[in-house]
């Protein structure tokens, strides 16, 4: 997938904008604070529905603005792809839009935008645990063979789950079990 296009009204510190990008190779330049974090966080929004920065969806919002809309142009295998969100200060929650059609959930919406982006909190994989590494490289598998992942991280959830119940119900008896 390549963005072709991406238009951003109302969000963080960004004036009202549509960036054309190159199908090659892109790179931003800026002075501390210009927003080049706050634009790889607007096409994260893509890949993943939500921030990886902001805890809240205020936080995205300009200041003194009622609304934040992002629209992204792509191009998927020379078909051409349209994703919008909005949010306005009425709503409980982001609305998604994919080729003018409403979606209704987040991971339905992210399914059309393969991105897995690496931005400047990406280094905390290095210090975080395994798990932050491993979900890491999940959504990045989810991507590539989504029926084939979905149906095995099921599985080894379950399994996850299931060992450590045992675990925590062997500690409080007190015994040992070999499996």
């Amino acid at each position: 997938m390549i963005i072709q296009e991406l238009k951003l009204e109302n969000f963080r510190n960004l004036s009202p904008t549509t960036l054309k990008f190159s199908s090659s190779f892109n790179y931003v330049l800026g002075v501390n604070g210009s927003g080049k974090s706050n634009l790889l966080e607007a096409i994260g929004l893509f890949g993943l529905g939500r921030s990886f920065r902001a805890s809240g969806w205020r936080q995205m919002l300009q200041h003194e603005q009622a609304f934040y809309r992002l629209e992204a142009l792509c191009q998927c295998d020379g078909v051409e792809q349209r994703g919008l969100i909005y949010r306005d200060q009425s709503m409980r929650q982001q609305q998604l839009y994919f080729d003018d059609e409403r979606v209704g959930s987040s991971i339905a919406f992210v399914d059309h935008f393969p991105i897995q982006d690496i931005h400047p909190e990406s280094g905390q994989l290095l210090i975080d645990g395994p798990s932050e590494r491993r979900r890491y490289l999940d959504w990045g598998a989810f991507h590539v063979k989504r029926d084939l992942f979905a149906q095995a991280w099921r599985r080894y959830n379950q399994a996850l789950q299931q060992r450590n119940h045992l675990i925590k119900f062997n500690e409080k008896k007190k015994r040992v079990v070999f499996i």
